[in-house]
Formats: structure tokens, sequence, C-alpha cells
């Protein structure tokens, strides 16, 4: 049967699947103008073509320690630069707080707790709509053991090199080969409409944090001169991956093509630094600001060419719908993510509130006001008014205000199943996501903080 014989909204449906079919073969074929079919075009002028897109996730990295967002150094000026040159998101939390599910999410558009081996993820929605498509990380859990190929033409995982005798070889850091790779890749493939997603663990060391012969993580509060020290070389880390991003977008300025290419740049959680008396990351520590909140910066000077602050709360989950629509490409209907607020896309939600998910804990953003609550346990619930109380010490829980009950219904409407069995604490080596790896995943593994064998 024929579409002319459908009416109404069967039709319409049926007719909107057939344009959005048409347009992706006509992307993947080359084609900017089909006037002749579904009169996309205005008079004899082109369509403009869709833009490439780069997504950067630096992991472990905390917003605070940017420029753009307070910070009183100078580590990130590559950061900042295009910080000023595109679309700041100054409250932009990560949807977990360790790297596994929060790259899940990161690249599907779902919470951790949505997701399912079927969802499917954006190399693949960009893929199914004509981009070519590319992949350099720092390999661990954000490698093809854990899925992440998916959808990708090209894919790098960083593997750590064998170095048995040596505790913390140098060879841990990933950044210069991941961005090294991910460059050449930039400026010898990548064919136009592209999406490139580079990820690495240049800021994500342990080594240097074992300190004082100490064997096992987090470790305690090693007093104040103590924290000074993991401070200032976690803002090494920061000023070296901030100057491997530096020669990347330089490359892409030479290129003739960083006006029309969408640059995303984010991270998958932060890091705390004793702040509420834990140190690193993970489901076995609350999730509170230093830990969650990640920078959000998106740069795209053809569409968006004046700079722009935006305070609402989002996730930056939030990056896949908002990128999918900047490319022409349908959302997925599963996704629970909106565009980001602030660009006028037509996918974007009214404010809505924000979730960072980690085995029994949840956290939630309304406005101005946070909750974090332990599900299943006898655990007080906090609740915090994050404009008063930036650093989350005064717990407003037992409290009777209309915003705490509107935070405890979100929470209670969030309808989480059980958590995957990967969100048990990020330092358990018992839980069954690091079950049965070859020797040199787990020396990968051992690196990043996830392994803590005895006899290693």
């Amino acid at each position: 049967m024929g579409y002319g014989h459908l009416s109404g909204a069967a039709g319409d449906l049926a007719m909107t699947a057939l344009e959005n079919s048409v347009q992706r073969w006509a992307r993947a074929a080359g084609w900017l103008c089909l006037a002749a079919v579904f009169s996309t075009c205005t008079g004899s002028a082109e369509k403009p073509a869709p833009p490439s897109v780069i997504l950067i996730s630096i992991d472990t990295l905390r917003a605070d320690r940017l420029g753009s967002y307070g910070a009183a150094t100078n580590e990130t000026p590559t950061l900042d630069r295009v910080a000023k040159q595109g679309i700041v998101y100054e409250r932009a939390y990560s949807p977990s707080s360790w790297t596994l599910p929060s790259h899940r999410s990161m690249l599907t558009g779902l919470y951790p707790a949505e997701m399912s081996k079927d969802s499917q993820s954006l190399a693949e929605m960009f893929r199914a709509g004509g981009y070519t498509t590319a992949g350099f990380t720092g390999g661990g859990v954000v490698s093809e053991r854990w899925g992440f190929a998916r959808g990708f033409d090209t894919f790098y995982a960083y593997e750590h090199p064998s170095a048995p005798a040596e505790k913390c070889p140098p060879g841990r850091f990933d950044g210069a080969e991941v961005f090294t790779r991910a460059r050449t890749w930039l400026r010898d493939s990548g064919r136009r409409p592209f999406f490139l997603f580079i990820h690495t663990y240049e800021v994500h060391d342990r080594c240097e944090f074992l300190m004082h012969n100490l064997k096992t993580l987090p470790v305690p509060d090693p007093g104040p001169s103590g924290r000074q020290e993991v401070s200032d070389y976690y803002a090494k880390l920061i000023a070296r991956a901030d100057h491997l991003l530096g020669a990347l977008l330089d490359d892409l300025d030479a290129s003739g093509h960083a006006a029309d290419t969408v640059v995303v740049i984010t991270s998958d959680h932060g890091e705390s630094l004793w702040e509420h008396g834990g140190f690193g990351h993970g489901c076995d520590l609350k999730p509170y600001e230093e830990m969650v909140h990640v920078p959000l910066i998106l740069r795209y000077p053809a569409r968006f060419p004046n700079p722009k602050r935006i305070e609402q709360p989002v996730s930056n989950i939030a990056a896949v719908p908002t990128v999918l629509e900047l490319a022409g490409l349908p959302l997925e209907p599963a996704m629970r993510g909106r565009a980001l607020p602030g660009l006028g896309l037509s996918a974007t939600a009214p404010p809505n509130p924000v979730f960072s998910d980690c085995g029994k804990t949840l956290a939630v953003w309304s406005e101005r006001y946070k909750l974090i609550r332990v599900r299943g346990g006898a655990v007080e619930d906090e609740l915090y008014d994050l404009e008063a109380d930036p650093h989350e010490t005064k717990n407003l829980a037992g409290r009777d205000t209309p915003w705490g009950a509107r935070l405890r219904r979100f929470a209670a409407d969030y309808s989480a199943p059980p958590p995957p069995r990967e969100q048990t604490p990020v330092f358990d080596r018992t839980k069954p996501v690091f079950e049965g790896l070859d020797e040199k995943t787990r020396e990968r593994l051992r690196a990043l903080g996830y392994l803590q064998d005895d006899e290693h």
C-alpha cells in the first residue's frame, strides 16, 4: 500500500518516516539538496552541509579547576579560550560518579539505570546518518570489551604497556598517544561530515596519590600538607591534558573547518580531594559537587558566534540530543535527555530535574537545590541550598520545605530498577564487571586504581 492510501496522523507519521529515511540516504551519498523530492531547498540555494562533531571527555576533570569556572590558577588556557568562544554550562553534572556508567550515558543520552545492551550509541546514530565515525580512548573500561567500539568505523583503545617490575611506568599515561592518533585521523581521514570521540585518562592517575607507602585506595586524609601535595599534582595533570587538547584544536583551526565543527568538551566525573572526608570518586563516596560537577562547553561558531553562559542545571547526557539535532538527525524515542538550553533547539525541554546515579546513591538537582539519597538503607537524606551553601556544609534535611518535598518526589519518580552490577563501589576488585579479564587489561585497570590486587 502506498503512502497516498494513509490519512490523518498515520499518513503524517509514515511520510515523516520516509522523509527521514531519504534524508539519511542523501546525507550518506553526499547530496545536499533534495528539492525535487521534498522541497528541502529554497530557490537555487543549497542546503547547508551538516556540521562535523567532536566530543571530548577529559576523565576525572572537576569543573572548579578551570579558570572559566572560577579557578584562580592558570592551569587551563585552552579550555578557557574555548569557553570564551562558546556556550558554557555553569552547572553541568555527570550522570554517574565513575567512568564506565558515566561514559555509557554520555554516549547514549540515557541515565545509567535506563540503559540496556541494546541501547543505541551516539556513534551508531551518526553512522546511520551518513557520518564517518572514529573513536580514540584511553582504554581501560572505555574499550571494546565494554561495548564502546560499537558504531565506530575507526576505534582505538590505549593498552597499558607490560611492565611488571615497575609499579608506575611512564606508559600509564595515554594522552599523548590518544591525541596523536586522533590528530592524525583528523588530518588524514576526517571525511566530512564526521563524528570524532576522544577520551583520555590523563588526569585520572593514581600512582602518585599512593603517598607515604600506602597500598590501598582511597587513602586517609593526609593532613593539610598532604592534601596540598595531591592538589598540586592534580593541577599538573590537568595542565598537561589542556596542552594536548590545545594541539588538537590548533589542527582543527588550521584545517579551515573550525567554524562548521561542533566541539563539545566535558568529563565523566570529578574528583574528591577530602572536601567531605574522602578521596577519589565512585559509588563508595557520596556525590558531592567536587565529584559530579563537571565542565560542559559547546563551541559551534557558524551557528552560535556569540559566547554565552547558562546557569540552569543540566546533565551532560543532554549533549547527545543536542549534537543530533544540530546535525539534522532523529532522536531516539527512549532518550530521557533533551537538547541543552540556550541554543533555541526544538528538542529542548523545560527545566527538568538532573540526576547522578551510582549504586545505591542518587543525587537530584532542581534549580538551586540538591538532594542526596542513599536508597534502600536507613541513611538520612541530605538537602542543600547550593546558592547559599555551595560547599554543602549545612544539611537542611530536617526542615519541612516545598523544595525539599519536590526533590524527594523527583527521587521517588526516578523509577530506577535495581542498579546494574557494575555500579558497586568503584574500588571493589571482586565486582562482576571485572571478572575474567586478561592480564593486559588488569594492568591497565590497576594503573587507574580500579583494581587493587594484593600480589601487585
